[in-house]
């Protein structure tokens, strides 16, 4: 987008420059105050004369499965600014008055970190509940658990529920669970 509005605004000055070249009867300092004239209208036609407001809707995607979703209404008068606050972000949709962005964050959620655990739902699936796994609300389902082959230590840890430190301790139960070390062999 910036590349595009900076070979227009280009062009657009190397055409009036081109239009405006003095003819054998004007002074130099005329044309001179012609071009300059003409060239700024040109490139102030490239700014906009009127704010453009977007609804801009910003979704984070963490780890865990979490997503917290963001809107606000902006107020845009240039582009390449508008385009710069949001480095960092994928553009998932545009349209008439809207722009939707979103983030995968390699970290856990915040409510995750304050109060997640890990635990086996009525489906045996692993699971991360809000609160331990019996009065937790589910947060994120992963993969079903074969709780016949699983050892008792193991199956009485996720009914109790394995609060979760940190995302190096999420991703090393995950990978427990995930049915490679599932019996306890490694």
């Amino acid at each position: 987008m910036r590349t595009i509005i900076k070979s227009i605004t280009i062009s657009m000055l190397l055409l009036g420059t081109i239009m405006l070249a003095p003819d054998a009867d004007s002074t130099i300092k005329g044309s001179t105050e012609k071009k300059t004239s003409i060239a700024s209208e040109k490139q102030t036609s490239l700014v906009a004369s009127q704010p453009l407001e977007v609804k801009v809707t910003m979704t984070k995607e963490y780890l865990d499965g979490v997503r917290e979703t963001e809107e606000k209404v902006e107020t845009i008068w240039a582009m390449e600014d508008f385009w710069a606050s949001y480095t960092g972000w994928t553009l998932v949709d545009q349209g008439d008055g809207f722009v939707e962005f979103k983030k995968k964050i390699d970290d856990l959620s915040p409510e995750v970190k304050a109060n997640g655990y890990f635990g086996i739902d009525i489906n045996e699936q692993l699971t991360i509940f809000l609160g331990k796994p019996a009065e937790g609300q589910i947060m994120e389902s992963f993969f079903p658990i074969p709780v016949d082959t699983l050892e008792s230590k193991r199956m009485e840890e996720l009914e109790k529920g394995i609060k979760i430190k940190d995302k190096e301790h999420f991703q090393k139960v995950i990978k427990t669970y995930s049915g490679k070390n599932m019996t306890g062999k490694q």
